[in-house]
């Protein structure tokens, strides 16, 4: 499936964007112990390494996660890939759910 193929080489790019040796012990030394600080740290690196695709984001609450989600998502105010594609699949397929994964 050619949605799948898009996604999984998205995927592969923004893992190519990490030293192996960080994504091999970011479950274990982060994620699991600290799942809140795991979260607000993943967010604040998105908003930092990603406003030159995206254009202007900042950090936010989710308000639907459990203890609320203080600063644990990001919000995206008008991105640049999507206008730039004017498609939303492209946006879901090579943007939204590679990162989200």
């Amino acid at each position: 499936n050619n949605r799948t193929q898009v996604q999984e080489l998205a995927r592969e790019v923004l893992v190519s964007l990490f030293p192996p040796f960080i994504l091999d012990r970011y479950p274990s030394w982060f994620a699991t112990p600290f799942p809140e600080f795991s979260a607000k740290m993943c967010a604040w690196a998105t908003v930092v390494g990603g406003t030159w695709l995206m254009g202007e984001c900042e950090v936010n609450d989710v308000p639907e996660m459990n203890g609320g989600g203080k600063n644990q998502g990001v919000l995206v105010k008008r991105c640049r890939f999507l206008e730039e594609s004017q498609c939303a699949s492209i946006c879901v397929n090579s943007c939204k759910l590679p990162t989200q994964n």
